[in-house]
């Protein structure tokens, strides 16, 4: 959880210097390497480490994602892409079990890392293929060609390609291409509409969260964890995606690095608080376990009581 943490802080970073595209890519081959070094790897020391790198390659690519969309998307239409940005990262927690549980029971634990080996791959090829630069301080407001070890493979065509026709010489006269401006959000209260959208579920989210402690302590049936655990994520991950939303908003230049370092902090925040609670749990198992001990001598003092007392009263029907 901390690699997961750090690794968007440095991948933010690295996408403004030289774009989101080779970034991304970056990110796919550590994360397959790490995969491949898994699925073959018997040393548990070996396996933490490439786990934590795992992580890395696999964790830039969320603050890509959100820095994509302040690039493509106009201001009115930023919220809609971030939520179909957002809904892999937050629907994968949801799908994996299933399919991690279906690939260790029938073809063992290390085809866990083969199938992200094959997804990674399958999915980085038409990447490297079709997707085009899209970091404004590469390319400006795509009026720019990146530079040619920056370019996909159909974008490297297509300039090729323009290189012999009208366009090149449309540029070169001064023609200014029309692209599709947003809207001056300058004198917009924009953190007011976004906490009026959600600041109700996120009250709606942590009453779920105290019910199901709630419900847990109780032994409740299980149907009542399962409801507020599905409310949980609905309203807690619909306010994430908000603020998100409103961090792109709000560092319209740098918005990789804005997700990166909210990233960071909730990672950290989630690291420690996990601390904290395997701390509590071991003290609590600590005092527990002493107060079995102290029944256990109790009964055994008991126990002792009772057998002299037996002792005693059987040397005295002996004596009769």
């Amino acid at each position: 959880m901390i690699f997961q943490g750090l690794a968007p802080t440095e991948f933010g970073d690295l996408a403004g210097m030289t774009g989101r595209r080779p970034t991304y890519i970056l990110g796919f081959i550590i994360y397959i390497g790490a995969n491949v070094g898994l699925a073959l790897q018997n040393n548990y020391a070996a396996l933490l480490v490439l786990r934590c790198l795992q992580s890395t390659g696999s964790s830039g690519t969320v603050a890509m994602g959100n820095g994509v969309v302040a690039d493509i998307a106009s201001s009115g239409e930023r919220g809609k892409f971030m939520g179909i940005a957002q809904f892999g990262p937050m629907a994968a927690p949801a799908i994996a079990p299933a399919i991690g549980g279906i690939l260790t029971q029938f073809l063992g634990w290390r085809w866990l890392f083969w199938f992200l080996t094959i997804l990674a791959v399958v999915y980085l090829i038409p990447l490297a293929i079709a997707f085009p630069e899209t970091g404004r301080n590469v390319v400006g407001n795509r009026s720019i060609p990146p530079p040619a070890w920056n370019m996909s493979l159909l974008n490297y065509l297509k300039t090729r390609k323009a290189e012999h026709g009208d366009a090149l010489s449309a540029k070169q006269a001064g023609f200014k291409i029309d692209i599709k401006r947003g809207d001056n959000m300058r004198h917009f209260p924009l953190e007011k509409a976004r906490i009026q959208v959600f600041i109700v579920p996120l009250y709606i989210g942590i009453a779920a969260i105290l019910c199901s402690g709630w419900v847990m302590e109780r032994n409740a049936p299980l149907a009542a964890p399962l409801v507020l655990s599905f409310i949980i994520g609905l309203c807690l991950t619909g306010s994430f995606n908000v603020m998100s939303t409103m961090l792109v908003y709000l560092y319209p230049l740098s918005p990789a690095t804005a997700t990166a370092a909210n990233n960071l902090v909730r990672c950290l925040m989630g690291a420690a608080a996990e601390l904290k609670w395997r701390a509590e749990v071991e003290r609590e198992e600590k005092g527990r376990d002493g107060e079995w001990r102290m029944e256990n001598h109790k009964q055994e003092k008991k126990a002792k009581k009772e057998l002299k007392r037996a002792e005693g009263e059987h040397e005295k029907a002996e004596k009769h």
